[in-house]
């Protein structure tokens, strides 16, 4: 991933990062570790942010979500990746993945990606 952040957009390198870090290929202190083996990496500022910020997100559009809408207007932080029975505010192992839950203002968003 670090190799590809020299030559790829922006959005493909956020794309692989979310997509290895969801799947376990690596850890948010892994790849920050090895960010700072190459401080003039393009999108340095970018991926540390999505390792270190706390937001807790699993694909590219999920980042997009958190960077275009939550932070640029100063949205409540969510409750990301979250397990609800439909309709309620009930946890269920077999209950659909919430993106992103305002449980205190009764909102909730979900996507897919796809990716």
């Amino acid at each position: 991933m670090l190799d590809m952040a020299g030559d790829a957009s922006e959005i493909d390198v956020v794309r692989a990062l979310t997509r290895g870090l969801a799947q376990g290929l690596t850890s948010p202190e892994i790849f920050v570790a090895g960010l700072q083996e190459r401080p003039k990496l393009r999108h340095v500022a970018v991926l540390r942010d999505l390792c270190t910020s706390g937001w807790d997100v699993e694909s590219v559009l999920e980042w997009l979500f958190d960077r275009d809408v939550i932070r640029r207007h100063a949205l409540p932080v969510p409750t990301n990746q979250v397990r609800r029975v439909a309709g309620t505010d009930t946890s269920a192992s077999d209950a659909v993945r919430v993106l992103q839950s305002h449980f205190s203002l009764g909102q909730r968003v979900q996507s897919d990606s796809g990716t």
